[in-house]
């Protein structure tokens, strides 16, 4: 079985269960009367257990209460593709991010979180990621930003300058790709791919209210057309890190700051 997100989840909640347990793959195989390679699948999402087997390694692992409800909850859910979760649980895209070896976002009015400064994100009043992760040390990062994601006011001039100039920085990183969308670009909703070694891509799009990821062939094949597009109208690199240059030098001269050359 190809491990759903549901899999992987489960199979990392329960290695944590058991670390924290003390408890071995051959102990608890052991003591739980099951071979090892079927713990080991279930650890690494590719297979399933009844929820009555489950209770059985949680009791082992003396996990009790809510705990043991959320853990039987994602096992009834274990081979379904994708998972709908309320906007702000971000934990669970946070962890699917530091696990993959490409992210590709495309954001239409604010900046993207991973690329967000500070300021930036307490003004903006978003829930903060303390955990993202550092982009120099990531495989690959393209990030698509709609030219309205770069006038939307946040805060005041010298926040803004500020965070253009983060975007500046970032950009010219290697392994992370900045392009900018013209406003005529006709992609309108802010999504993102995430794809990963040894299992298939993830689509992560949001509502007012709910996080939705896709898993799907069908579904992903919507969001990698869209891509396709976003690729085809966004400026190169080059003219983008020139777009982000121009705007940093306008909010400069409106702040009174010194000028960009001298702020990088």
């Amino acid at each position: 079985m190809e491990p759903t997100i549901r899999g992987r989840e489960l199979g990392a909640a329960l290695g944590e269960v058991m670390q924290r347990a003390h408890k071995s793959v051959p102990e608890l195989a052991h003591v739980l009367d099951w071979s090892r390679p079927r713990l080991y699948r279930l650890l690494h999402g590719k297979r399933g257990v009844s929820n009555e087997d489950l209770s059985a390694l949680l009791a082992q692992c003396r996990v009790t209460g809510e705990q043991r409800r959320r853990l039987l909850e994602l096992n009834e859910g274990f081979g379904a593709p994708g998972w709908i979760l309320p906007t702000t649980d971000q934990c669970l895209l946070a962890r699917q991010e530091r696990q993959a070896f490409r992210v590709r976002q495309y954001a239409t009015q604010l900046i993207p979180a991973l690329l967000r400064t500070p300021d930036y994100a307490r003004t903006a009043g978003v829930p903060g990621r303390e955990d993202i992760f550092d982009l120099i040390g990531h495989p690959e990062c393209v990030f698509f930003l709609h030219e309205q994601a770069l006038h939307t006011p946040i805060g005041d001039l010298e926040l803004m300058s500020e965070q253009l100039h983060h975007l500046i920085r970032l950009a010219v990183l290697p392994r992370v790709s900045i392009r900018v969308v013209p406003p005529a670009g006709p992609v309108r909703t802010p999504f993102r791919v995430l794809e990963f070694d040894g299992f298939r891509p993830l689509a992560y799009a949001e509502t007012p209210v709910t996080a939705i990821f896709y898993e799907e062939h069908s579904e992903l094949a919507v969001f990698y057309e869209l891509m396709g597009t976003l690729d085809r109208v966004a400026l190169d690199e080059e003219e983008s890190l020139a777009c982000l240059r121009r705007l940093a030098a306008v909010l400069d001269e409106g702040a009174g700051l010194p000028a960009s050359g001298n702020r990088l």
